[in-house]
């Protein structure tokens, strides 16, 4: 849980990748160079740390009502924002 509050916390604080964030997940085909990059990037930073708090849980390393907490906004932001459905692809 504290990779991914330190995830959020970078999100929270940085005022560049947050604004980077905001669009790539509206429309992930409009960044390019860099930015696409940065973007790809932090996705994979998200869902390496959703990956690694799902096979803790499987594990019985987590307690599943944290699991809870962490599943259902994380499939709310997956079906919610276009651009992370086309990174997905």
């Amino acid at each position: 849980m504290g990779t991914l509050n330190r995830w959020m916390g970078q999100l929270a604080q940085n005022l560049r990748l947050a604004e980077l964030w905001n669009r790539g997940v509206q429309n992930y085909e409009s960044l390019e160079g860099a930015d696409r990059s940065s973007f790809d990037a932090c996705m994979l930073q998200l869902f390496h740390i959703f990956a690694e708090m799902y096979s803790q849980q499987v594990e019985g390393h987590l307690d599943p009502r944290l699991w809870h907490q962490v599943e259902k906004p994380m499939r709310g932001m997956i079906n919610k924002w276009p651009g992370i459905q086309a990174w997905w692809r």
